[in-house]
């Protein structure tokens, strides 16, 4: 079992009352969204007679953990790594029991580790399958390359030190190389790197070594990689350069014979590609006839989202044209399935909800005319190029007239201010207050605290000098006003349903709005919205414009499994196309909320939509 697996389990047997999941991260070093991954994985693959389950006071023990269904030290993606490496090495079929006195576990553990292996490699669409033999066994086949990233995507290791890693990598490719074959080629990879002027971290350095290891074994085995590249597409220069130079020292280090060396350097070019640490477009990207048939079809998926979405992206040259340098650059990685790094993916998802969600439905309907499917790492790159769109195209909908103090210039000065501080707020009227009966149909009144009235609209008083502290009151009754429109016809319950599909279609029916389930579905199947936190904010793929935005709200009895995460509370948003700030705001506002793990242990005292605005 992992280390940190019996050190949960130790604090949650310290505190049996429940423990917070921040208070159990800083106990053992690592986030909360850490925590809920072990937990997940101890109730699915370990807890034989007991669970850890969670309500307001936390994570607790429930029944019996004596007995563990694993007490060797090999998890599943340790055994899956060894599963496959040993099919890759042999021609024939291998039987389960001779895998399973190799990695000495029972033979029905490694006939469910087959089982499991088998629906990863159906849900990350890859071209091989483990084909099972009655009396004979089991056997891998597929392309040479998705072989070799299938067995790469299963080394998940703890990266420590340079050591250490060295270390790990010589236990896991035991027989294939030495750990002074891989600290030579280290040498000669931060060589490079440093030549190339670029950050060489422990991730990268990992993900370069196991590349190399696998292909060099793989091509000296005889297994060669087909033409990966037609004649005419661009590359980098200056990273094929690289791909070149590291397939060379790779081969010297290891005492091998270079084979294949064209292609197996094209291999290398595509997976330095896809490790996205450099920036660089090929020089000639916008005039090949390749990146042509990306802009033709950058623009149609634009134009398709603009009839959408109503908001104007065909009309956005930069757009257009950072999308299409993107793609020509990815293009290669994403056509013959490589991971494409992205440690920003869980910022983007969190800070830029929106144009997430229009990155997914690019994705979506890219791979409807394009056929080439776009992983979700990628879809978080591509959601930075709408990021920048909004920025560029902020509308000012919510109106606001300044009612200044004694000296009628700091009113336009104050209004020069906020509206270059929020970009959602048009001033309407600069007045005094003795002109009130003259204000016309504004949200709010932004008044000097010089003064005090009343009005029928919120009013926030602030000084003629904005401050800090002032800017905070305006965010806040901003907040205020878009949140009570939206919840005014929005729906909060308390439920005890057990799986996604129930809770959207019991939302959906509370909310009179039952014809959009198949497409709040289809969003989910695209990529999951959970938050990385306790939370999800499912949504539809298509919005009706006609309708009203509103929110449906349940908070769960026990947490249900929602993606690669657990969630305790739901907020199905059903937004008005139309009104776009609306739009953003609203997910920035519900980001907020589900970002705070305090809030969790604050689900039971909503009661009402309303409610809602306590947390923000």
């Amino acid at each position: 079992m992992k280390d940190n697996y019996a050190k949960l389990l130790l604090q949650l047997q310290k505190n049996p009352n429940g423990v917070g999941g921040k208070v159990l991260a800083q106990k053992l070093n690592v986030s909360t969204r850490s925590i809920r991954n072990y937990i997940r994985d101890l109730n699915n693959n370990y807890l034989s007679e007991g669970t850890i389950a969670s309500d307001t006071r936390g994570y607790y023990l429930e029944g019996n953990i004596k007995n563990l269904h694993e007490t060797d030290e090999l998890i599943f993606e340790q055994r899956a790594f060894f599963i496959v490496k040993a099919l890759l090495n042999s021609t024939d079929f291998i039987s389960y029991e001779t895998l399973a006195e190799s990695l000495h576990y029972s033979v029905q553990t490694i006939r469910n580790d087959i089982y499991r292996i088998q629906e990863l490699i159906a849900s990350e669409n890859r071209q091989v399958a483990i084909e099972a033999v009655i009396f004979k066994g089991v056997s891998l086949t597929g392309k040479e390359l998705e072989c070799r990233l299938l067995l790469d995507g299963l080394l998940d290791l703890k990266l420590l030190t340079e050591e250490q890693l060295i270390l790990d990598l010589s236990f896991y490719f035991k027989g294939w190389l030495s750990s002074e074959e891989l600290q030579k080629l280290v040498i000669e990879i931060k060589k490079y790197f440093k030549k190339q002027k670029v950050n060489l971290s422990l991730s990268l350095l990992k993900s370069i070594l196991v590349y190399l290891t696998i292909a060099i074994h793989r091509s000296n085995d005889g297994h060669f990689l087909p033409e990966l590249i037609e004649k005419g597409n661009d590359v980098n220069s200056r990273v094929y350069e690289l791909s070149q130079a590291l397939y060379e020292q790779a081969t010297k280090a290891f005492n091998k014979t270079a084979v294949n060396t064209t292609n197996e350097v094209l291999g290398l070019y595509c997976f330095l590609i896809s490790q996205e640490f450099n920036s660089e477009i090929p020089e000639t990207a916008m005039d090949s006839k390749l990146n042509q048939q990306i802009r033709s079809w950058v623009k149609s998926v634009l134009e398709e989202m603009a009839s959408l979405y109503h908001r104007r992206f065909n009309e956005d040259a930069k757009l257009v044209t950072d999308l299409v340098l993107h793609i020509a650059r990815d293009i290669l990685p994403l056509e013959f399935n490589f991971y494409i790094e992205n440690a920003y993916l869980h910022h983007i998802k969190t800070d830029y909800v929106i144009a997430y969600q229009y990155g997914v439905t690019f994705a979506d309907k890219f791979k409807k005319i394009s056929e080439l499917r776009i992983q979700e790492n990628e879809i978080g790159y591509i959601a930075l190029h709408f990021a920048a769109y909004i920025e560029r195209h902020h509308s000012r909908d919510l109106n606001v007239a300044i009612v200044h103090g004694v000296h009628a210039i700091s009113g336009s000065l104050l209004a020069n201010r906020i509206e270059s501080t929020f970009q959602n707020l048009q001033v309407q009227q600069i007045l005094d207050v003795h002109h009130l009966e003259d204000l016309r149909d504004v949200a709010m009144i932004i008044a000097s605290d010089q003064l005090n009235f009343t009005a029928e609209v919120p009013i926030v008083y602030v000084k003629d000098f904005m401050d800090a502290q002032d800017i905070d009151r305006i965010n806040t009754a901003i907040n205020k006003i878009t949140m009570d429109n939206i919840l005014n016809e929005s729906v909060l319950i308390h439920s005890d349903s057990k799986s996604k599909t129930d809770i959207i279609k019991t939302l959906l029916q509370t909310l009179n709005r039952s014809e959009l389930l198949d497409s709040v579905l289809q969003r989910e199947q695209l990529s999951s919205t959970d938050t990385g936190s306790f939370a999800a904010i499912p949504h539809p793929l298509t919005i009706e414009q006609e309708k009203p935005s509103v929110l449906g709200i349940a908070v769960l009895d026990k947490p249900i499994d929602w993606g690669t995460q657990q969630v305790s509370l739901v907020v199905l948003v059903l937004p008005n196309i139309n009104k776009h700030q609306d739009y953003d705001q609203i997910f920035g506002l519900l980001q907020k909320v589900v970002s705070q793990d305090d809030n969790q242990q604050r689900l039971s005292e909503l009661t009402t939509a309303q409610d809602l605005i306590k947390l923000i």
